[in-house]
């Protein structure tokens, strides 16, 4: 990932980690990973795509761009982009500015600064968010942000391989 002073991330990760250890143990499942199950790439036409990686997936409430103005996530960040589904659906991929079959289109698609440090994030049914922070700079090239590391398209597809 661009060097964007990681260590100011460091305690959402953490706190987001934790989050997510104690509702998949309350939920009775054991984490896999210590990182969330959700990846961000561009499309060929250069849109941002959300990807929900479990290869055992909960439906989906929500999908969102949050823009934090701090460097901590809050909930009350401005979001650039929102779709919100009831009843949940068992959706994988959100391209960003696009409204899926099903979805409420909260917030439509805003143009993010360059530069500008964003955060995916994907709300499960249960209320369990997962989240994942990105700039459109570690794009580039093709490459996928997944588990805080940019990395080559083939290199994302071993490392969600489900089988």
């Amino acid at each position: 990932m661009a060097d964007r002073g990681k260590e100011h991330w460091l305690p959402m990760r953490n706190l987001v980690a934790a989050v997510v250890a104690l509702g998949l143990l309350v939920g009775g499942c054991v984490p896999q990973a210590p990182y969330d199950p959700i990846a961000v790439r561009l499309t060929e036409s250069g849109q941002v795509e959300i990807v929900y990686t479990s290869c055992q997936p909960l439906p989906v409430v929500t999908a969102e761009v949050v823009a934090p103005r701090e460097q901590i996530f809050d909930d009350g960040d401005p979001r650039l982009w929102h779709v919100g589904f009831s009843p949940p659906v068992d959706l994988k991929q959100f391209v960003v500015g696009e409204t899926p079959s099903g979805a409420v289109d909260r917030v439509p698609f805003q143009q993010p600064q360059p530069g500008q440090i964003l955060v995916a994030r994907i709300v499960l049914h249960g209320d369990l968010a997962l989240y994942l922070d990105f700039t459109l700079d570690d794009l580039s090239g093709g490459k996928v942000t997944y588990r805080q590391k940019n990395m080559a398209p083939e290199d994302f597809r071993r490392e969600t391989s489900c089988g």
